[in-house]
């Protein structure tokens, strides 16, 4: 173990304005991470349950909190307590796939934990970071970690596609899509492109009469080119509505209410949005071609 690993670096630190904290934060982040040995960082308070986990890693059970497991990647709901402080939190794991790519570039835990912090700039909502880090060998990256506080009560979008139990609850379901295109309207405004708006990354919750929504899993943002950013929404847009699977009129609609936000200047027309999309290439020569409106009754 190194001593970066004994001695985790603090997260968070002092009194700052939210903008210049997210800064200090992601400045902290560039400092510290390495492609050459075992590093990690954690909010302070948090330390010693990094620690533990690390040392006394969870059971691979429901049992032991396991919310979610596929291709290596694992995902505990736990809940520990520290200097009089509970943590609720989720803690997920990876292994070190694709070992010669993570060579020379950041693991994907630390690329979602930059791309959280962009968001948060945008004031977009999003998962609390309380530790991150990567475990590696002679450059190797054997294994990465994110530590992230719980949004509690939260369901994804995949309650409003076809197969969800949602799917027929027009008002509730439009409502969801609406807020939620707000903020992907910030996120092209600001010249990001999600590459994964997929419903299933699209958290909501009920607080009495109000809709709250969360952006989750969120490794592969980034930053676009201006020129490039019609086909990033254009992108964006397509991977919710075919998982969606909406009448055309609700697209239309909800393409609109999209526009609605865009910065005035930037933005393409509604014909255009919904042209790309019906004769959307995932490639340039790709023959594929996805269903993207529900049958109308």
């Amino acid at each position: 173990m190194s001593e970066s690993e004994n001695n985790p670096e603090k997260y968070g630190d002092g009194d700052r304005s939210p903008q210049a904290e997210l800064e200090r934060k992601l400045q902290l982040l560039n400092r510290t991470e390495s492609r050459f040995h075992s590093w990690q960082l954690a909010e302070p308070g948090f330390e010693g349950i990094l620690k533990d986990l690390r040392e006394n890693p969870p059971p691979p059970t429901a049992e032991g909190g396991m919310i979610y497991k596929a291709s290596g990647k694992r995902v505990w709901h736990l809940r520990r307590e520290a200097g009089g402080k509970v943590y609720d939190f989720a803690y997920k794991t990876n292994p070190g796939k694709a070992r010669l790519r993570y060579i020379i570039n950041s693991a994907l835990t630390v690329r979602e934990v930059r791309n959280y912090l962009l968001l948060e700039s945008l004031g977009l909502p999003v998962p609390h970071i309380l530790a991150v880090g990567d475990v590696r060998s002679f450059f190797v990256l054997k294994e990465t970690f994110l530590v992230t506080g719980f949004i509690a009560d939260t369901r994804d979008g995949r309650d409003f596609d076809p197969r969800g139990p949602l799917y027929g609850d027009v008002e509730k379901k439009m409502r969801y899509c609406k807020l939620h295109f707000e903020q992907l309207a910030k996120i092209h405004n600001a010249n990001v492109f999600h590459k994964s708006y997929h419903p299933r990354n699209l958290l909501w919750r009920e607080r009495g009469d109000k809709m709250e929504i969360f952006l989750i899993d969120v490794p592969r943002c980034r930053r676009e080119q201006r020129s490039g950013m019609f086909r990033a929404a254009v992108t964006d847009l397509h991977s919710f509505f075919r998982d969606m699977i909406m009448p055309r009129a609700q697209v239309e609609e909800l393409v609109a209410y999209y526009l609605k936000f865009r910065t005035p200047g930037t933005a393409p027309t509604a014909e255009e949005v919904l042209d790309a999309l019906i004769h959307f290439r995932r490639r340039p020569f790709s023959r594929r071609k996805y269903r993207l409106f529900a049958e109308e009754e």
